[in-house]
């Protein structure tokens, strides 16, 4: 089981001390619980994943960490619904963007590469 992990963190390139690794998941910074959220995914073979505020209460490093974490899903071929107030995240990692406002759409865009 602990080499399947590693497998899976190495693939997504997160790093987790191997002194860390056995340990509980609430010992982990908020960027590596992430990180686990998204190698459980992945683990099981997940073609796409909806993450809702993935960098709220994160901080800076934390937060680069998991935009690095979407870029490489993305470069795997796995889709991210990424659901998110931050407009700085949106523009540097969507293709396209939906707008909703009360549940309605607002407005639909794709997003081109002058933003990345």
């Amino acid at each position: 089981m602990a080499q399947v992990a590693r497998e899976v963190l190495n693939r997504l390139d997160i790093v987790i001390p191997e002194r860390k690794l056995g340990g509980p998941v609430k010992m982990l910074s908020g960027g590596q619980r992430q990180g686990i959220a998204i190698g459980r995914a992945i683990y099981w073979n997940a073609l796409v994943l909806i993450m809702d505020e993935p960098t709220a209460a994160l901080g800076v490093p934390e937060q680069r960490k998991v935009m690095e974490l979407i870029r490489a899903l993305k470069a795997q071929s796995i889709s991210v619904l990424l659901i998110s107030h931050n407009l700085h995240d949106i523009f540097a990692i969507a293709d396209r963007i939906v707008v909703l406002r009360r549940g309605e759409v607002a407005g639909k865009r794709q997003v081109a590469n002058q933003w990345r």
